[in-house]
């Protein structure tokens, strides 16, 4: 049996990938990451741009709860 996870990953399809069980695959480039990233078989997003979203959500929630104690603090 052969590990599939340390072989290089050739782009194909997201049917094939959801076929064969594969939570990402290679796909048709990003327009902002370019070729050979991978995308998501559930949604075809490119994972570099979620991962992108998900910091940024992060830093917009950290700045709000920041300003939420900074007012709270001048009320006192």
């Amino acid at each position: 049996m052969s590990d599939t996870s340390l072989q290089p990953m050739k782009p194909v399809t997201r049917r094939e990938a959801m076929r064969a069980g594969r939570r990402t695959y290679v796909g048709r480039p990003c327009p902002i990451h370019g070729p050979n990233v991978l995308r998501y078989t559930t949604s075809s997003g490119c994972r570099e741009c979620a991962i992108a979203s998900a910091l940024a959500t992060k830093q917009r929630e950290r700045v709000q709860r920041a300003a939420e104690v900074d007012i709270d603090d001048m009320e006192a």
